[in-house]
């Protein structure tokens, strides 16, 4: 299960690579396109390392975003589960601040045999998937003289999932904070 999980990763963030080949263009040479970060909280419930990568940018100051993540919790709280946060992220703002709003979706793959609670069963062991939508604040440091970034994001990130056992959604207001890098994949980067 976990190489099918490891595949699964990889391809994702290959399709995120090939499209963003095609929309990077010399107008944003200025634009880092990778980024890696911990978010605490979020999308990824309690923690997760995520990448993010450039899929398009237009001439003023709207980017698009895709994102992958993971997270492992062996503690038996979890019951042993794997989280892994995904989605497409639009920012909108400046070289040091911008605003954050998403469609992400977190996929709970829980490896306990007594799986129950909230969520949405697809496979076995139970997976369950919940949506969520975010709105949030990105602050970048001053670039370094490779282009590279410090970045701090603020996310309010609500998990809204359905239980197979009621026809009420399950909501849970949540919220995140993310510390990471971001570069670029020019050698230098051009002023």
């Amino acid at each position: 299960m976990i190489k099918r999980i490891s595949v699964s990763m990889f391809l994702l963030m290959m399709c995120f690579s090939a499209f963003s080949q095609i929309y990077l263009t010399d107008k944003n040479r200025h634009v880092n396109q990778s980024t890696v970060y911990l978010e605490v909280g979020g999308t990824g419930y309690y923690y997760s390392m995520n990448y993010e990568h450039l899929l398009w940018r237009n001439k003023s100051s709207l980017s698009l975003f895709g994102r992958a993540g993971l997270e492992y919790i062996p503690f038996k709280v979890a019951e042993m589960a794997l989280h892994i946060p995904a989605g497409v992220n639009m920012v909108i703002g400046g070289k040091k601040s911008a605003f954050e709003f998403g469609a992400d979706a977190l996929f709970r793959i829980n490896f306990s045999n007594a799986a129950t609670g909230e969520g949405f069963y697809l496979t076995n062991p139970p997976t369950r998937i919940f949506f969520c939508p975010i709105v949030g604040y990105r602050y970048y440091s001053k670039p370094n003289e490779y282009g590279e970034t410090f970045l701090l994001r603020v996310t309010f990130s609500p998990l809204i999932g359905f239980n197979v056992f009621s026809d009420q959604p399950f909501v849970k207001y949540w919220a995140g904070i993310s510390i990471g890098k971001t570069w670029t994949s020019e050698k230098k980067w051009k002023k």
